[in-house]
């Protein structure tokens, strides 16, 4: 039934946060020393910190064509090392979330999709 609840998250992808303009600009919007990965779940990160929360709204149907334009980080070894700095700056940047969800019931499975309680 969680598909229709609203539920709090961490962080979201970009491509699917929407955000009012002051609180955006409270935040200082998007760090842009993250240039290409992560600058959408730093400000999440940042927001959750300032008190604010991401909320996910079922009501709404998004379509989201990941990396399309940009091709995927994975294939590619250069991109694949700025991913990896980015990320790593990620958590340097914000510690108290690294292998930390606050929204995530620590009783069920970190990894499991189906809310499973770790056997």
């Amino acid at each position: 039934m969680r598909n229709l609840l609203e539920y709090n998250w961490l962080a979201v992808t970009g491509a699917c946060l929407m955000i009012e303009a002051e609180k955006f600009k409270a935040l200082g919007g998007f760090d842009e020393t993250l240039p290409v990965a992560y600058n959408d779940i730093e400000l999440c990160m940042r927001s959750v910190e300032e008190g604010y929360y991401n909320v996910v709204c079922q009501a709404v149907t998004l379509i989201h064509h990941e990396s399309v334009s940009r091709g995927l980080d994975h294939v590619d070894p250069v991109k694949l090392a700025r991913l990896q700095s980015e990320l790593r700056r990620l958590y340097n940047m914000h510690p108290t979330f690294f292998q930390y969800d606050p929204f995530h019931n620590p009783n069920l499975h970190p990894n499991g999709i189906n809310f499973e309680v770790p056997a």
